[in-house]
């Protein structure tokens, strides 16, 4: 509860908070880029059955940035949404962090924000 309470401040300040759900594999760049499924198929059955997950971490936007995304064909369901993110030099699947946006930007915008949403620093801004 704690991890998503910072989460979600993290979110008021940079418009994006990300958790990063850690299974062991922190140090091992090959298995930080695969998938860890969506919680319910035979992908994660098979990879949390062997080893549960150790922890919840919040880690700031300002450490994440996107690497691949689709910009070409809006009909896709991975439409301008990336499919890793790069957590300082290590290239992490997009599965493996959990990423709260409150206030979303249009697609156009998207790539400016670094796939996160207006922050509320932002948004004060006007009425200071």
């Amino acid at each position: 509860r704690d991890i998503f309470c910072r989460a979600a401040e993290q979110d008021g300040f940079f418009g994006r908070g990300h958790i990063y759900i850690d299974t062991g594999d922190t140090d091992d760049a090959d298995e930080l880029q695969k998938p860890i499924g969506d919680g319910w198929d035979k992908l994660s059955v098979t990879k949390f059955s062997k080893k549960p997950i150790k922890a919840l971490r919040t880690v700031e936007a300002v450490w994440c940035y996107p690497t691949n995304y689709n910009s070409s064909d809006p009909l896709k369901d991975n439409w301008y949404r990336p499919d890793s993110w790069y957590v300082q030099a290590k290239i992490v699947h997009t599965t493996r962090l959990i990423t709260l946006i409150g206030r979303e930007v249009p697609d156009l915008l998207k790539p400016t924000y670094s796939f996160g949403g207006l922050s509320l620093s932002q948004m004060c801004k006007p009425y200071v």
